[in-house]
């Protein structure tokens, strides 16, 4: 495929990107470079590989030193790329032989490229010829053997001058490709020295200068460098040549003066530049320069040495330098008179900072310390004259690094380090003595850590035994937390040691397990109890503050250790004693290691192992002899932190029978772990042991509980008699019970814990009744605080299991419940524990529901309504309700023999599940409780109710308006800090409510809320808020509104006799409410009130007495609230400050909505105060820039942000429904204001919202608006709407939809249609498809279905004026007109076989006969340009498998049977949206469909058309098209080239001047005036018949006009050599040729005199005869002229 034309063009395309301006069309052509490079086959590639390498190199020139955002880089990395990929050697042949063709023209690019002058592309170029060479296995010399012979040395050196006659940039590509020449192996240019002068030689002889040469000196005498600032580059290129000049022996002498005069130089680039330079002269000659030359030139510095008070530091920095590229230059001599300045130095500067510390700065002796810098920095270049000198040198720095008071960023350090890594035996030893000096310990330190540290850490590692007897000292006699000085230096030594192990260590993962003799030291250490005493409070033990992270360090390196050994479990326990460190936080590396490779990676076998390691350790307690450091609290926290966790992992994988047993098929009963952890010997669980700790007792009830849980059967197999068997049972309830003997001093949560074996122990096995009482009854005594979680898990266990350990375990259970309940309820902490028990059991309590609701209902009021309750508390008394709904929901289902499940109940209650019965299922039984029921303590139970017996209705009542009252007090908390609980907690009690009241359910059916006393008094308090200039909280008002929503959701479930009784009582509250400033409760009034009128009409009040009083506050308020506003403005006309519209108006629009809802003549009441309120908000509102919160307004009450489009919008839906009550003046404000709102409002809300109100006027014919009215703002919103929001398609949908309904009723096109017709060409070129399209199909129904019909309408003035339509490209409307003509109803199908190009895969495949040709010619068709052949190479076309062209083929089967489902209609349509969205594809459809149009319309129907064409196309409506490129004037005309229309010149003039057609028009204007006279018969004959020519018009008038018109065209374009020209050809007169030659040259005073002659010959002309057309003409130009 990539041998069409088609991939040449798109190449071509595709790589001029690259020569773009832009950096982003150059990232593109990187982009298409590099896709083409990865799929194009490899032969095309080549083809076009310097087209590619052009492209790169040009990205890589322009944008060498601009910001490109990384496409310099893509295009250095594509250079390569495409060099590599097509320069590769290729085994196919034909591959091969483009390759031999084009390599050498890549090769002699990269070369010419070579002396570019822009340095990325000579890179690009060297590194091209490098990696040609690496791909092909040739060396640079063997490639350019097919190239001319001197290429090279024409190319690189300089042709017959001086290097000084080049530009910069050329002298630097000569000089960098000399060095790349020079460099090959084998060499292409050797400089020859003995050649001419104007040869290789000058060459040389130009670099020596500008080696030697200053830069002030090159920048005086050569020209060439007038422009350069720097010359640093020249001369490093420079030096390079000279290094690469090693083969030059005689030069030698000469090169290394020059390169040693810029290494004594004071610039330090050029310093390095030139060391590098005599380093890589070495390297290339193979040895060293020569001692004689270096001597001499160094022998003048040599001198300077002999002063230490006037030598240059740079000097010592120069000798540096030549130490490193010449060792033996220079002997120890000289490192030991450099010993002696540096202490002279050293000495001086700290005499002159001691004398003068307090007149002189810290940097007046800098000098001196800088030669000491540099002198320390020669040292490891020179062999030391001793094993003393690093001591001597130490103590001199250490001792100026006091001075300096430096440390880390000492000057000296890199010296010494250097120094360090030379001798790196004789330091550390001298390090490891003095190990306890802090400052040589962090100099030690440093270096060792120092990224090039290593030889010293090798070193360190093979001589560990030196460092384990430099820290293995021993402290002094005696305690070992005594301060003195031999434990101070002791506790040094240890930490600097385990300092330095640590980083070893962490440099060397096998440290630690090599030298297993510095572990036990290490343990050693880390198992002393002094040790772990000591950090235990390191404040009292006085440990400095640097050594505070000894235990941390330690702790690492043990870890590291026993990660390769994790079978070490005593390391692994005793690592636990960090946990006693101070700072706990910084041990997450061992938390994070026993939680990942301990707890979850360790295998079963591990653990078994672990485990019995545990039971060795734990047997060493008490028994003589034994090492102590096993004290309880590492027991104890082994237990916590590894046993009991590692554990529960196991027994939650499921792998509990291989823990207990092992993974043995034959487990040994002796290995059993159950058996292990209850043998006696090993003294794990005694009862007897007394001296045993809490933590380790708490963490064995823990494992014991565990085991209990998951591994009952190996404690007491139900299915043995054994007494052994039993025996673990015993002994485990012995080791528990302690925890029921009452003891004042045992610790609550180890009693607890004990309580939680027992539960799981009753839950797994049949216990005694009288030991499930007992623990049953002291864990609902338990209501500690510190033990909570622990009490309810064993709650949570025993008590489901109460019932099937005893007969009567249920009657016991609600027994105990009621009796501690009833004893001990005072007690808020041990009420809460019960209640939590009964929320959290309730499915257990279920049948003594009866029993408990009473009890329940006192809970909940007084945690609920306390001032002292929390939200904690809140939550329990809407758990405790939510329990009673829930009992309610089990009973009704079971009525119906439905059983619900946990997840089922939950569901119900949170709204996710449905309910299981209908409505009418839920018939109470009802409850008879029986007489020998007690609420006092009595041995006697109770017999247990009727399981399906409802509640009483006191009790459902109680709960009802409980949770009523609840969703209020959950926000009047006095500490109400978070409202998002509180509101969580209100919105669950509304929700409970609700699912009480449900038909099926129906468990608050008969209940009666009484809210109305405590909301009354609750309302009342928005009156006095308090802190007045705050207002309310924020919780309170959301407390009152939740009160408000209430009373409006029992308005639909009250009586309404009960309403009027308790809405009388309430009237106060609700009408503080009402003239609250509040936002939100404004809103939740006007809902309420609603409510109300819709069932009591406020205009029929005299019916309800109890609701007058709160009726005549409506009317107070509304009448108050206007009259207020309106004084208000006169108060802000007067310069005062009023309350503003958002606090005064909102609350009475917002009532008087609400009762105009239900009354829709209670608005007549106030008519006047209502308009006058409009009008002052239109005033208001179109005088403000933008519509904002109002004046006045508080930035803290809640409706600071009502603006006054919102009240306005309020005003105009109060009087929408009933424009009929306003008369007269007032009807006329009220649409006055109404028009100015649509005039200069500048909120696009607001007008939607009257466009919204102004539709529904107009779709409602009883609306009350007249047509006048209705007219008159339709036609505001048409001239406004668009003008100011053009961008608001929202806005003018809505509008367009009216007038789309004004243009579909008959009624109202009839009377508002030639109004509105400019808003209806809107609708044509509106941008939403759906709208536009229905305006199209309005207007088709309006015009003719036939083709001719529809386009003369179209182009017919009276039928549309589409100078309504703007600026518009209304060649879409025609478009859409005339394409929609034909059957819609047609099935698409598929082109003709003959129009259809074959695929090329079809035409490329070889017969099944013959043999695959090397060239296959695809079949030609009727095209005038057939497609030539394509050349296809083997191997670059893939032959389609037999699979493959089948499931083509069935893809292209079905598309062509779902061609059969579309329609016509639908194409066209599509055809139609697209044409829409782009004016260019409009454009382009109608100059391709209009010809086609035109040939379906017969001769008649083409020559009325001709004659109406010109008119449309000429007429006024289209001035507005002039300035629109493309114009739909233009386009029009281009449509006509081809068809047979002529129109009149005069017409072209106006079209080509008016429209900006001028170079059409021209071209038709230059046709016509050389057609001559005959085409001026035939266009005089057509014209006269179409009535566009008088029939006294005569030929020659006809002929000259088309000149005419062309000579007005030039003239207005300015194109006077074109006009000229023309009157030089038409003229008839020799007069007018002279003065248009004069004009022309510039002789204008002899043009004027011609001129003036021939104007008084004419005019004596004129008088004996009349001039022809064309006379009268040339007349007018010479008068003009």
């Amino acid at each position: 495929a990539f041998q069409i034309p088609f991939f040449d063009v798109l190449v071509d395309k595709l790589c001029g990107l690259c020569y773009e301006r832009a950096w982003y069309c150059k990232a593109g052509g990187v982009t298409a470079i590099e896709w083409l490079i990865s799929n194009a086959p490899l032969l095309w590639t080549i083809r076009n590989q310097q087209l590619f390498i052009n492209a790169t190199v040009y990205i890589m020139i322009d944008l060498h030193e601009e910001v490109s955002y990384g496409t310099m880089g893509r295009a250095e990395a594509l250079y390569e790329k495409i060099i590599r990929h097509c320069n590769t050697p290729n085994q196919v042949p034909a591959v091969s032989t483009a390759q031999e063709k084009v390599f050498p023209g890549v090769v002699h690019h990269s070369v010419k490229e070579m002396m570019s002058t822009y340095p990325v592309v000579r890179k690009e170029a060297r590194r091209a010829l490098e990696i040609l060479s690496e791909v092909t296995g040739k060396t640079v010399k063997d490639m350019l053997e097919h190239l001319p012979k001197d290429l090279i040395t024409e190319t690189v050196l300089p042709k017959k001058q001086p290097l000084f006659h080049l530009p910069e940039t050329k002298q630097l590509a000569c000089m960098e490709s000399v060095v790349f020449c020079t460099s090959l192996e084998p060499r292409l240019i050797t400089l020859d020295i003995t050649s001419t002068p104007d040869g290789q030689k000058r060459l040389l002889e130009d670099v020596l200068q500008i080696c030697s040469i200053p830069s002030t000196d090159l920048l005086n005498k050569y020209n060439c460098y007038k422009k350069s600032t720097n010359f640093t580059l020249l001369k490093k290129t420079a030096l390079k040549v000279l290094a690469s000049c090693h083969y030059l022996t005689e030069l030698e002498p000469e090169i290394f003066k020059v390169m040693y005069s810029i290494l004594c130089g004071h610039d330090k680039e050029l310093q390095l530049a030139a060391k590098d330079a005599i380093h890589t002269y070495q390297t290339n000659k193979g040895d060293q320069i020569e001692v004689t030359i270096v001597h001499k030139q160094i022998k003048p510095q040599l001198n300077e040495l002999n002063d230490w008070k006037h030598m240059p530091r740079h000097l010592l920095e120069v000798f540096t330098h030549l130490m490193e590229l010449i060792p033996t230059l220079f002997n120890d001599k000289l490192c030991d008179q450099l010993l002696k300045f540096l202490k002279k130095w050293m000495e001086t500067y700290i005499f002159a900072t001691n004398n003068h510390h307090n007149s002189r700065s810290p940097n007046s002796f800098s000098d001196e310390i800088l030669l000491c810098k540099a002198a320390v920095n020669t040292f490891h270049l020179v062999p030391p004259p001793s094993k003393n000198f690093f001591s001597t040198l130490i103590s001199y720095v250490v001792r100026a690094e006091k001075c300096l008071n430096v440390e880390v960023g000492s000057p000296f350090q890199e010296g010494l380090f250097k120094f360090a890594l030379k001798h790196p035996g004789d330091v550390t030893d001298l390090f490891l003595k003095e190990l306890h000096e802090p400052t040589m310990n962090r100099m030690f330190y440093n270096f060792l850590k120092h990224k090039d540290g290593g030889p010293l850490r090798s070193y360190l590692c093979g001589v560990s035994v030196n460092l384990l007897s430099a820290i293995s000292q021993q402290p002094h006699e005696g305690d070992f937390s005594i301060i003195n000085d031999v434990n101070k230096r002791y506790h040094e030594i240890l930490f600097q040691g385990i300092l330095i192990i640590h980083l070893l260590a962490k440099h060397d993962e096998a440290f630690l397990t090599s030298n297993r003799d510095i572990v036990l030291h290490l343990r050693a250490v880390w198992n002393q109890p002094q040790f772990q005493e000591r950090f235990r409070n390191p404040d009292k033990a006085q440990v400095p503050t640097h050594q505070w992270g000894q235990p941390k360090l330690l702790a690492k390196c043990l870890l590291k250790y026993l990660k390769s050994n994790p079978n070490d479990f005593e390391l692994l326990f005793q690592l636990l004693h960090i946990y006693d460190a101070i700072y706990v936080p910084n041990i997450k590396f061992l938390q994070d290691y026993i939680q990942h490779s301990v707890i979850e990676g360790f295998a079963i076998e591990q653990r078994r192992a672990c485990f019995f390691k545990f039971v060795e350790v734990f047997q060493t307690a008490g028994v003589q002899g034994r090492p102590t450091r096993w004290n309880q609290e590492i027991k104890g926290k082994i237990l916590q932190y590894i046993i009991v966790p590692m554990f529960q992992h196991s027994f939650e994988k499921g792998d509990t029978e291989k823990l207990i047993e092992g993974v043995d098929p034959n487990p040994n009963p002796a290995e059993n772990i159950i058996n292990v952890f209850m043998e006696p010997d090993n003294r794990i669980i005694l009862e007897s042991e007394r001296d045993v700790l809490d933590v380790v007792r708490i963490h064995l009830l823990k494992l014991s509980a565990e085991f209990v849980k998951h591994a009952a059967e190996y404690i007491h197999p139900t299915n043995s008699n054994r007494r052994q068997e039993g025996d673990k049972l015993r002994k485990l309830m012995k080791y528990a019970w302690p925890s029921m003997l009452p003891k004042s001093s045992q610790d609550p949560t180890t009693k607890y814990y004990g309580h939680l074996v027992l539960s799981l122990i009753i839950s797994k096995f049949p216990i005694h009744k009288k030991i499930v009482i007992q623990v049953f009854h002291s864990l609902l005594k338990a209501h500690n605080l510190e033990c909570r979680n622990v009490v309810f898990q064993a709650l949570e266990i025993i008590t489901p299991a109460m019932p099937g350990r005893m007969e009567d375990g249920k009657a016991m259970l609600y027994h105990w419940t009621k009796k501690i309940i009833v004893e001990e309820g005072h007690t808020v902490s041990q009420l809460v524990h019960l209640l939590n028990l009964i929320v959290k059991q309730y499915r257990v309590y279920y049948l003594w529901r009866q029993y408990l609701i009473q009890h329940m209902l006192t809970a909940m009021q007084k945690f609920a309504f306390n001032q002292a309750v929390t939200i904690e508390h809140q939550r329990l008394a809407c758990d405790l309700a939510e329990v009673v709904i829930k009992w309610e929901i089990q009973r009704i289902h079971e009525l119906k023999g439905i059983s619900l499940t946990d997840e089922q109940l939950e569901g119900i209650i949170s709204g996710k599940t449905g309910l299981l019965v209908q409505q009418g299922d839920a018939e109470a039984v009802p409850f008879r409780p029986s007489s020998q029921v007690s609420l006092n303590p009595c041995p006697l139970r109770p017999p247990p109710p009727e399981p399906l017996a409802a509640f009483e209705t006191r009790y459902v009542d109680g709960a009802f308006n409980f949770l009523l009252r609840l969703s209020y007090s959950a926000y009047t908390r006095d500490n109400n800090t978070n409202i998002q609980h509180s509101e969580a907690l209100s919105k669950r009690c509304i929700q409970l409510v609700k699912l009480g009241l449900k038909p099926e359910l129906d468990i608050f059916k008969n209940c009666s809320p009484k809210i109305y006393n405590w909301a009354d008094r609750e309302l009342q308090r928005i009156k006095t808020p308090p802190a007045p200039e705050r207002g309310h909280p924020a919780y309170f008002i959301q407390g009152v509104c939740t009160i408000l929503q209430i009373i409006d959701f029992l308005l639909d479930i009250i009586p309404p006799e009960l309403i009027l009784k308790n809405i009388y009582q309430m009237y106060r509250g609700l009408s503080f409410c009402m003239t609250s400033s509040y936002l939100q409760i404004t809103k939740t009034v006007h809902s309420l009130l609603g409510k109300m009128f819709t069932m009591f009409p406020i205009d029929q009040r005299v019916h309800h007495e109890e609701l007058e009083r709160l009726y005549e506050s409506v009317y107070d308020i509304i009448s108050k609230g206007l009259d207020r506003y309106d004084k208000g403005s006169e108060r802000f006309e007067r310069g005062e400050t009023p309350p503003g519209a958002a606090e005064v108006l909102y609350s009475p629009l917002m009532i008087l909505k609400a009762a105009c809802v239900t009354s829709p003549r209670y608005l007549e009441k106030f008519v006047k105060e209502y308009i006058k309120c409009l009008q002052k908000l239109q005033k208001e509102h179109c005088c403000s820039p933008r519509d904002t919160a109002q004046r006045g307004t508080s930035r803290d009450r809640p409706g600071s942000n009502l603006s006054t489009s919102d009240l306005i919008m309020v005003c105009i839906d109060l009087v929408k429904d009933q424009i009929d009550i306003l008369i007269n003046d007032y009807r006329k404000m009220f649409f006055g204001n109404l028009v100015l709102l649509i005039e200069k409002s500048p909120e696009p809300k607001l007008l939607r919202s009257v466009t919204e109100v102004v539709s529904q006027w107009v779709q409602t014919p009883a609306s009350g608006v007249t047509l006048k009215e209705k007219a008159l703002l339709l036609t505001k919103m048409n001239m406004n709407y668009e003008n100011h929001f053009p961008n608001d398609t929202e806005l003018m949908a809505s509008f367009l939809k009216i007038i789309l309904y004004v243009y579909t009723d008959n009624v109202l096109q009839a009377e508002l249609g030639s109004k509105l017709e400019s808003a209806f060409m809107t609708g044509l070129r509106f941008t939403d498809p759906h709208l536009r399209s229905k305006f199209t199909e309005v207007l088709k129904q309006n015009v003719s279905s036939d083709m001719f019909e529809r386009l003369e309408a179209l182009i017919s003035p009276h039928n549309f004026n589409w100078k309504l339509i703007g600026p518009h490209f209304w060649i879409k409307q025609f478009i859409e007109m005339l394409l929609t003509v034909n059957d819609g109803q047609k099935s698409l199908t598929v082109p003709k076989q003959e129009l259809m190009l074959p695929s090329l895969m079809t035409s490329a495949m070889p017969e099944p006969t013959s043999n695959v040709p090397n060239s296959i010619e695809i079949f030609t068709t009727t095209l005038d340009n057939p497609v030539p052949p394509i050349e296809l190479s083997e191997g670059s076309i893939t032959t389609p498998t037999p699979n493959n062209l089948q499931v083509l083929a069935e893809k292209h089967g079905t598309f062509l049977e779902s061609l059969k489902d579309h329609k016509s209609s639908e194409f066209v349509q599509s055809v139609c949206h697209l044409a829409h969205d782009s004016v260019q594809l409009a454009d382009h459809l109608w100059k391709s469909i209009f010809l086609d149009l035109w040939n379906t319309l017969n001769k008649e129907q083409q020559t009325r058309l001709a004659r109406d064409l010109p008119q449309f196309l000429c007429a006024a409506m289209h001035h507005e098209q002039g300035d629109l490129q493309p114009s739909s004037i233009g386009c029009f005309m281009e449509s006509l080239k081809e068809v047979p229309i002529l129109l009149r010149p005069c017409y072209l003039k106006y079209l080509g001047s008016t429209h900006n057609c001028w170079h059409q028009m021209a071209l038709k204007l230059e046709e016509l005036g050389t057609a001559g006279e005959t085409f001026a018969s035939f266009q005089l004959h057509q014209k006269q018949t179409l009535g566009e020519y008088p029939k006294t018009e005569t030929q020659d008038r006809i002929a000259y006009e088309p000149i005419d018109c062309l000579t007005v065209l030039y003239s207005q374009l300015n194109e006077h050599d074109m006009w000229t020209g023309l009157w030089l050809r038409r003229c008839k007169y020799p007069d007018t040729i002279k003065a248009l030659s004069y004009q022309n040259l510039g002789f204008y005073e002899l043009a004027q005199a011609t001129y003036e002659s021939a104007t008084r010959s004419a005019t004596a002309q004129l008088k004996m005869a009349c001039a022809t057309t064309s006379q009268q003409t040339e007349f007018k130009l010479w008068k003009d002229q």
